[in-house]
């Protein structure tokens, strides 16, 4: 039997679900279902107790290979962990939105950079989360905060976010200039009693966004939900809501950086805190790093 198989029946265990646990590891319920019976074939024995609608509940052979499997797996990790060469293209997860910024800061700033060494796969941010926690990606390119608290992470880059303020806002008396800024200067109470527009409450920037007003005690009037931030800044200059968000591509009057209370949009990689892959990881993080220091600089 081989350790990955081995992995795949601990994560049912895990889980105590054959639906959750294929879905964590990639594989189609039946995919995995046919695994475990070749194991069980190969064992002489069951591992589980069959009740339709039950939980999956070990048999005593099965909690003895449970036990013995999560021994052999962790040595299996420990061993890898001291092996200098990685056994396979490092695989990262990626979205959409940034994903190019990730393969470019490679191409432009890691020495002898060849796809062949890497495995990039664009995937919603939990899957991205979940494909880590399951093995099936080496590091997730994901934003805080993290949704499964087992994941370390090291931040990359700290996005400041600003304030979108309506026109014709009262609040828009207490903007200072910075010689030199491109934007002008809000205290974050600014948006205390405005009426805001901010994205899906299942968001991680809106999550960060109502953190960071909770903990300074600063209640808008109002806040709406829409998907579409390009209707939000659209209500922005017709005068309808204030919003905080990130800085625009191009400049605009209705922008303004946070003065005091900065909030952060943490663009961070999470991973296993026993990778085996530490040393490709820190090179991976003073890469991006190095990448969106510069680009902010410029």
């Amino acid at each position: 039997m081989k350790i990955s198989e081995m992995k795949c029946i601990l994560e049912i265990v895990n889980t105590n679900s054959l639906s959750l646990a294929a879905q964590n590891l990639y594989m189609t319920q039946p995919a995995l279902s046919q695994l475990l019976k070749k194991a069980e074939e190969e064992l002489g024995a069951s591992l589980f107790i069959r009740r339709p609608g039950k939980v999956m509940e070990l048999t005593p052979e099965g909690v003895q290979f449970v036990d013995t499997s999560r021994q052999i797996a962790a040595l299996y990790d420990q061993f890898l962990t001291g092996l200098s060469v990685r056994r396979h293209p490092l695989r990262i997860g990626i979205s959409e939105r940034y994903g190019h910024n990730i393969i470019r800061a490679l191409q432009e700033q890691a020495p002898g950079f060849s796809l062949r060494d890497y495995d990039f796969m664009e995937l919603p941010a939990d899957s991205r989360e979940a494909a880590v926690l399951s093995g099936a990606l080496d590091i997730a390119i994901v934003r805080l905060p993290l949704k499964n608290k087992g994941l370390s992470y090291k931040v990359i880059y700290d996005e400041p976010l600003g304030i979108w303020l309506r026109n014709g806002s009262p609040a828009e008396a207490l903007a200072v200039e910075k010689p030199g800024e491109p934007y002008r200067y809000l205290p974050l109470f600014a948006v205390a009693g405005e009426p805001l527009a901010l994205t899906s409450p299942a968001s991680r920037i809106r999550q960060v966004i109502e953190f960071n007003l909770q903990k300074n005690h600063i209640q808008p009037s109002a806040i709406h939900t829409y998907n579409n931030m390009k209707y939000i800044f659209l209500m922005v200059e017709n005068g309808t809501y204030s919003s905080i968000s990130r800085e625009p591509s191009a400049p605009t009057s209705r922008f303004f950086r946070i003065a005091d209370q900065p909030i952060r949009y943490s663009l961070t990689m999470a991973y296993q805190s026993d990778t085996p892959y530490k040393n490709d990881l820190e090179k991976l993080h003073h890469i991006l790093a190095a990448y969106y220091h510069s680009a902010t600089e410029d």
